[in-house]
C-alpha cells in the first residue's frame, strides 16, 4: 500500500484504544476526514519549507515531470509525501517519477499509456470532467484506479445545491475523489466541508503558496463533527427462509 492510500484509508477513523477495563483518560484522536494537498510547480520547490508545510502531501504540476524534477527539486522535497499532476503519463515517465520518490500521479486519459493502469506501486487518479455523462462515469468506474480528480472553478465554491448535483455523478465514478482548485480556502465553512464529505470527496488540492489559507482549511476539516446516523431511517430486513412443511407422517400415532 502506498503512503497516500494509507492516509486515505485512515480518513475519519480513530486511533485504536488499548483493550481492557481500565478507565480511558482521553478521547481517541480522529484522523481528518479529508486530506489537504499543496499544488506547486517544480520551479517553486526551492523556496518550499517542507518541514513546516501545513498540508498532507504535495501535488507537483508539470508537463515534463522527469526533466523538471532535477536534483535540487528532489532535495527540496525532503521526506515529503508527493505526487505529480500531468496531462500525459507514459510508462517511462511513471518509472522515472517513482524512482525520484513519487507516491501518486494525477493524469488525463488522452495520451496516457494503458500499461500505467497496472502499476501497483503508484496511486493513480484520472482527471475527469465534472459534467461527464453516465456512460463515461461507468467506464471510469471499471478502471483499476485509486480515484478521480476534478478541477473546481472559483465560482463553484462554496458549493451550491446545483454544484453538488453536478459533482455527485463524477465523484461516484471513483473510489476516492480529489478536487483541484485555486480558490480561497477560507470560504469553505464546516457545513460546506460536511457536504463534500458526504459526497465522497477525499482530498482538496490548493496552491501551496497560500500556507495560511491551507492551515485554516486543515483546522476547519478537523472541526467537522463525526457523521450522524439517523435512528429514524428505514431498517433493512433480511429475508428469512420459510419454514419447511411438516411431514404428514411425523404426527401419526
Amino acid at each position: 500500500m502506498t503512503k497516500l492510500a494509507e492516509l486515505l484509508a485512515r480518513a475519519g477513523s480513530r486511533d485504536v484504544q488499548p483493550m481492557g477495563f481500565g478507565r480511558q483518560t482521553s478521547r481517541p484522536d480522529r484522523w481528518p476526514d479529508m486530506l489537504v494537498l499543496g499544488r506547486i510547480s517544480p520551479r517553486d520547490l526551492s523556496g518550499l519549507d517542507a518541514i513546516d508545510a501545513p498540508f498532507d502531501a504535495l501535488l507537483i504540476e508539470t508537463e515534463n515531470p522527469v526533466e523538471d524534477l532535477n536534483e535540487s527539486a528532489i532535495e527540496a522535497l525532503g521526506d515529503s509525501l508527493w505526487g505529480i499532476r500531468t496531462g500525459r503519463l507514459t510508462a517511462e515517465t511513471a518509472e522515472g517519477v517513482k524512482a525520484a520518490g513519487a507516491d501518486f500521479a494525477v493524469f488525463c486519459a488522452a495520451g496516457t499509456d494503458g500499461s500505467v493502469l497496472m502499476d501497483s506501486h503508484l496511486d493513480k487518479f484520472l482527471e475527469i470532467d465534472i459534467g461527464l455523462d453516465e456512460e463515461t462515469s461507468h467506464a471510469v468506474g471499471s478502471l483499476p484506479l485509486n480515484g478521480v480528480a476534478m478541477v473546481v472553478d472559483d465560482e463553484m465554491v462554496p458549493p451550491t445545491v446545483e454544484t453538488i448535483m453536478r459533482l455527485h455523478r463524477a465523484i461516484t465514478s471513483g473510489a476516492h475523489a480529489l478536487l483541484v482548485g485555486g480558490f480561497d480556502p477560507k470560504v469553505l465553512s464546516s457545513g460546506d466541508l460536511e457536504n463534500m464529505r458526504s459526497m465522497g470527496v477525499s482530498a482538496l488540492a490548493l496552491p501551496a503558496a497560500d500556507a495560511e489559507g491551507i492551515r485554516h482549511l486543515s483546522e476547519t476539516i478537523r472541526s467537522i463533527p463525526e457523521p450522524r446516523f439517523s435512528q429514524d431511517g428505514p431498517i433493512a430486513l433480511i429475508p428469512q427462509p420459510a419454514p419447511a412443511p411438516a411431514d404428514p407422517d411425523e404426527y401419526d400415532l
